[in-house]
């Protein structure tokens, strides 16, 4: 075919948009739209006032289109959209304002107090919807109402932080952080909510955190910041921990400078749950900061970042610029010498960043290095090597956040023409080797240059063993100050040895204090101490020392019994351990304050003697030790009275009130060991005993009591004597009754006694085991009630106090007691028709009576024997048995009763087995027969019943039962009464009949027939297809492969019983065949023809989708067009059967004025069809294409190189477009 178009026709679809408030036309009723954007704070999900978020913004959207109708943007939460048209709507918050740098970073929708679409004031009306972000439900606006705007404030959204979700300020590995990460506004953290990563750290982490051996990350996130000014605090909180139970739980925190780690600002070393808090005074403004937030052993929190106090921005601007002049800031233009360092310096800001500078020679000169300068610090040194007038200026400041530029500048002139200060030296000086730090001040008398200013004037002050020199800065030029340091020699340790007293403890000596526990065997001693300032020059000293403890251990005086000459006082102590005794002097003194002359033992003044008339009262002993120089003084004293040196008053101890007749031990005691003397009452028999005779054993039995004495005696006298008055009282009179002296165990007896009671105290019963049934008082005069548990002869004693603590003697009585005759024990033995009870019998008993409560008739067969027979299974008698004893003296008759029950029926099982279970209702159907097998011990007969059953042996007609499920009972009875029964389920099952319907009676082969079952109920289906196979489900799908007459056969059963078959027809029909539609353009005209189809009634054909005209051939003329015109024609082949209509698309082009036959030049493009390339005639290079869809959209463009790439396109026709030169070429290819 040839085409060649000089004319494009485009078509374009125009599309409206509405503008608020232009034009608006007076008979429209527009709406104002307005809401709140707010952060839920109080967890109500409620607008109540909480603040809103600026520079959100919401789009106002068509519902049936999405189209974006209008936009708003919010201020302080809230959005306006004014003189909204009538319409439905929705609103939506796009997903990009809840990305990084946005205002909804961090936050996710709330939940709501109600419904999102409830359209409900103050609530959240926004639901979140994937990638598109939030958007509210659809809403109309009507125009009701022509009066004025109406105004709708109801759409509302809230969002909280969304702790579940990880920061997105942070990044896993501190080298991860880039420029555009880093935090130039900390306010952005306070707030964030956010929940930890759980997985290990990876990339640029410490090896220890906060310097902490195997302290390594876990699960770490870094967060980069640029520190503002201001005093605040960063607070970070934990919440819902995940712990790891290896180890402790919560979260480490720290901050270093850079990602080398080199330098630590802070770090909380201990795993914290709950909230840490770093002060901004750790921080220096305008630095970067790198802050890690690790959890302890792997743990997973959530945490909160908030920020308190007052973070404002970083001020950037540089001040004015000043130079330092020796160690003062001088900020107006100054003069320096030739060779001098100036030092620039910006006089408002000092953070590390990017300094700009400049230098400029004004005159002179010139400046010979590089006149434009960077720094990271906020000054700039630079030497000046010519003389001449020069400008230094910053011209730009820069961190990570901020950025200033402009000129901030500073004059200085360098001159060779100021007078120049002479240098000075001073006079060496001389430290101690232990000063590290020389005190210049030693300098201030000295002026060696003469200048008139004495002293260091340097700013130097680094001073070290060796020539020190620092450099003064005048408004002249500088001039050197120097000075040599050394030390003075090491110190020669000196061996000291001292002595001090006890008390002295502790002890300072130079940097030493000395304890008791530094001293073993009292003595100390340690080399090479120092002692700061000790020696003359004022340097530390060094000593060896030796510091001996003088002391007195376990020092007490000791007294000697008397002797006929006085007594003897001692004074003893530890000597192992005490000081040695040679360097002691001993002084006693009496208690008038004179010397105690020693006529015991002049030789040893360790003890003296004392004379029996000495002096009484406190004598004192003063021991002092000297040596080494130290005098060390310990007093003694003790008192002395005289009659304490007599034998010391006994102690008597014993019973002063006893029985008569009683045995009393005495007994005397004082410590001394001479024999003590007894005054012995009348009539009293006493035996001593003892090393001294100091146990007194005395019998009573013949004496009235008195007083007993007791004293001892020495060289220097007799010791007082001590007395007990002795009392000896009578013992009381005793006897009791008894009211009988026999009795039985299960009887009692009365015991009462018979004595006047007065004078009595305590009544002492021994009731020989018995039992105490009733009484008073068990310990008082009764009478008492007793009983015996056992048989014998009981002898009852009493013993009575008086009160006057004597005992009587023992009184006793005896009773015989007797046992009565046991109840009989009956037991029984049953079978299933007889009971069988026997008993032990008694000697003691002389007859048996039994009586049968329960009415059956028995008999006594033999001794302690009764029999009941004849009894059915099952069956309850009770007998009373009557014994009759020899001896009545406890009982007449004894009773006892027994209940028994014969035997019930055993066990059996029944096992019914029918020759079926199962069987069709239908003629001709076998009987069903029963086996039973009974498992029983024992014998008898059985029986079946039950519907169908037409004999008792065992035989079913299931046409007599009828359908359904039929219970068959199986009754097996015994002699012995016993009956036995097993039931079978037979089930007699309707036979199904078969049916479907088709759901119509013809259709196209490509369509599936459906099947649908409308028979009885069935289990199974056999489906049979003519020339298509079976299927075996109840409403099957069936699809042909050929056309033409079909039959279709179904046959079903149900619980085993088969229906008859039956059988449907249905037709298929085959589908027409494509149409190909070709054209051939005319003047004004194109020709198009079909190949004819198959199966088809007629053909419609349409232009550029206009008015459908039906033919019946396959050839149609569109005609009255444009020369060039291009159509699309719609050509649709109309079925006469089941089968679908076929259509096809073309575009066609009327010949243009113009011809050019492009085949007689190239080939315009091929293959065609195409899988993935399209080629053009290699003359084609450079030529602008259009690709066209069947429906007009354009779908790619470009310039044709070499080849053009269609692999994306779906597959189908498409319209080629190529402009050559002035002319249009266009073809049709097919992309498969």
């Amino acid at each position: 075919m040839k085409f060649l178009f000089t004319a494009l026709l485009v078509m374009m679809t125009i599309f409206t948009s509405f503008c608020s408030g232009l034009n608006k036309p007076d008979n429209i009723l527009y709406s104002d739209l307005t809401g709140n954007v707010w952060v839920e704070t109080d967890g109500n999900a409620m607008y109540d006032g909480e603040d809103g978020p600026n520079n959100v913004m919401i789009f106002l959207r068509d519902e049936a289109t999405s189209q974006i109708v209008d936009t708003a943007i919010t201020v302080n939460g809230v959005y306006s959209f004014p003189s909204v048209l009538p319409g439905t709507y929705f609103l939506n918050i796009p997903a990009s304002e809840f990305t990084i740098g946005n205002p909804l970073n961090g936050m996710e929708s709330c939940p709501g107090a109600n419904d999102a679409d409830d359209m409900i004031d103050d609530d959240d009306n926004g639901t979140a919807i994937g990638i598109i972000g939030v958007r509210t439900s659809s809403f109309t606006l009507t125009d009701a109402d022509l009066g004025s705007n109406v105004i709708i404030d109801y759409i509302d959204f809230c969002f909280s932080m969304g702790c579940e979700q990880p920061n997105p300020y942070a990044s896993i590995s501190c080298s991860d952080i880039s420029s555009t990460q880093i935090i130039c506004d900390l306010q952005v953290l306070n707030g964030i909510c956010s929940t930890m990563p759980e997985n290990i750290s990876s990339g640029t982490q410490p090896l220890n955190l906060c310097g902490e051996e195997d302290n390594e990350p876990d699960n770490i996130s870094w967060i980069g910041f640029v520190a503002p000014e201001g005093n605040y605090q960063i607070h970070i909180t934990t919440n819902n921990c995940i712990s790891n139970p290896l180890g402790a739980s919560g979260i480490q925190v720290g901050v270093y400078t850079d990602c080398t780690f080199e330098e630590q600002v802070y770090c909380s070393p201990d795993c914290i749950t709950g909230t840490i808090s770093i002060a901004s005074t750790l921080f220096t403004p305008g630095d970067e900061y790198y802050l890690f937030i690790d959890g302890c052993n792997g743990n997973v929190c959530e945490y909160t970042i908030d920020i308190s106090g007052s973070p404002f921005p970083l001020n950037v601007d540089p001040g004015k610029l000043c130079i330092i002049n020796n160690g003062a800031i001088v900020c107006d233009s100054t003069g320096y010498c030739i060779g001098q360092d100036a030092t620039f310096v910006a006089s408002d800001i000092d953070f590390d960043g990017d300094y700009i500078w400049a230098v400029k020679t004004l005159s002179g000169g010139p400046f010979p290095g590089d006149t434009t300068l960077q720094t990271n610090t906020s000054d700039l040194n630079v030497t000046f090597p010519a003389t001449g007038e020069y400008e230094v200026c910053i011209k730009s400041v820069s961190n990570s956040c901020d950025t200033w530029t402009g000129r901030e500048c500073q004059k200085i002139t360098i001159t060779s023409f100021i007078d120049v200060t002479e240098d000075e030296t001073f006079t060496d000086q001389l430290v101690c080797n232990e000063v590290s730090e020389f005190d210049v001040n030693q300098l201030n008398t000295e002026d060696p240059n003469g200048d008139g200013i004495f002293g260091w004037q340097s700013s130097f002050a680094s001073f070290t063993v060796g020539l020190n020199q620092g450099i003064v800065y005048t408004p002249q030029c500088s001039y050197t100050q120097s000075f040599d340091l050394d030390v003075y020699p090491e110190p020669t340790p000196v061996n000291v040895t001292n002595s001090i007293c006890g008390n002295e403890l502790p002890l300072t000596i130079g940097n030493l204090t000395l304890t008791a526990e530094d001293f073993v065997n009292n003595q100390f001693t340690q080399d090479d101490i120092v002692i700061e300032g000790g020696a003359a020059n004022g340097c530390d000293s060094i000593v060896n020392l030796t510091v001996e403890q003088l002391v007195i251990n376990n020092g007490m005086i000791s007294t000697d019994p008397c002797t006929e000459n006085g007594f003897v006082a001692e004074f003893d102590f530890d000597v192992s351990t005490s000081t040695s005794l040679v360097y002691f002097s001993y002084d006693w003194r009496d208690p008038n304050g004179s010397p105690v002359p020693d006529v015991f033992n002049p030789f040893d003044k360790k003890d003296i003697s004392i004379p029996n008339d000495g002096v009484e009262g406190i004598y004192t002993l003063t021991v002092t030790i000297d040596k080494n120089g130290a005098s060390c003084i310990y007093v003694y004293s003790f008192e002395v009275l005289l009659n304490e040196f007599t034998p010391s008053t006994p102690i008597l101890t014993g019973e002063t009130e006893v029985c008569n007749g009683d045995l009393e031990t005495y007994t005397a005691t004082n410590g001394t060991t001479l024999p003590y003397i007894w005054i012995i009452p009348d009539g009293a028999i006493v035996t001593f005993t003892g090393a001294v005779d100091d146990n007194a054993t005395i019998d009573w039995s013949n004496s009235n009591g008195g007083l007993l004495g007791v004293y001892s005696e020495n060289n220097c006298g007799f010791s007082d004597t001590v007395y007990l008055n002795i009392e000896v009282e009578e013992t009381p009179p005793v006897s009791f009754s008894i009211s009988q002296d026999t009795a039985c165990t299960d009887g009692s007896i009365v015991v009462n006694f018979e004595e006047s009671q007065a004078g009595i105290d305590n009544y002492n019963w021994d009731f020989a085991g018995a039992n105490i049934i009733s009484s008073g008082n068990t310990q008082g005069p009764g009478p008492h009630q007793i009983q015996w548990d056992s048989e014998g002869s009981k002898t009852i004693s009493l013993i009575v106090d008086a009160d006057n603590g004597c005992p009587s003697e023992a009184f006793t009585r005896t009773i015989t007691v007797f046992e009565p005759v046991e109840t009989p024990v009956i037991t029984c033995s049953s079978t299933y028709n007889d009971i069988l009870f026997t008993w032990n019998t008694d000697s003691e008993i002389s007859d048996y009576m039994v009586d049968v409560l329960t009415g059956q008739g028995g008999t006594i067969t033999a001794p302690g024997q009764f029999v009941v027979e004849g009894l059915p299974p099952s069956t309850e008698v009770q007998i009373v048995l009557n014994a009759f004893p020899f001896n009545t003296f406890c009982d007449e008759v004894v009773s006892a009763s027994l209940t028994c029950i014969t035997n019930d029926c055993p066990s059996a099982s029944i096992d019914v087995i029918p020759s079926e279970t199962s069987v069709c209702n239908e003629p001709g159907v076998d009987l069903i027969t029963f086996a039973a097998n009974v498992d029983s011990p024992l014998s008898g007969t059985g029986t079946y019943s039950g519907p169908g059953i037409i004999n008792a042996n065992g035989v079913f007609d299931a046409s007599v039962a009828g359908p359904g499920d039929h219970v068959i009972t199986y009754t097996y009875q015994t002699p012995e009464g016993c009956a036995y029964q097993e039931v079978v389920v037979i089930e007699v099952n309707d036979v199904p009949t078969a049916d479907f319907d088709t759901n119509g009676d013809e259709y196209c082969i490509t369509e599936s027939v459906n099947l649908t079952y409308t028979g009885t109920s069935a289990e199974n289906y056999l489906w049979t297809f003519d020339g298509s196979g079976n299927n075996q489900i109840a409403n099957p799908n069936v699809v042909y492969s050929t056309p033409g007459v079909k039959f279709i056969s179904l046959v079903v059963d149900n619980n085993g019983c088969t229906s008859d078959e039956i059988t449907k027809t249905i037709v298929i029909d085959d589908e027409l065949s494509p149409i190909d539609v070709e054209c051939t353009s005319a003047e004004n005209a194109v020709i198009l023809t079909w190949n004819p189809v198959e199966n088809a009634e007629s053909y419609v054909v349409s232009v550029a989708g206009g008015i459908e005209v039906s033919v019946f051939t396959t050839t149609y003329t569109v005609d009255g067009l444009n020369p060039g015109q291009t159509i699309k024609v719609d050509v649709t082949a109309v079925s006469d059967n089941a089968c679908p209509s076929v259509e096809t698309t073309i575009f066609c082009q009327s010949l243009s004025t113009a011809t050019y036959d492009y085949d007689d030049k190239f080939t315009l493009l091929h293959p065609n069809p195409t899988m993935d390339r399209l080629y053009l005639d290699e003359k084609l290079s450079g030529s602008k294409y259009e690709i066209i869809n069947t429906v007009g959209q354009s779908v790619l463009t470009g310039y044709y190189k070499n080849e053009i790439d269609v692999h994306l396109l779906n597959d189908g026709l498409y319209m080629i477009r190529i402009q050559y030169e002035d002319d249009f070429y266009i073809s049709k290819f097919q992309k498969n």
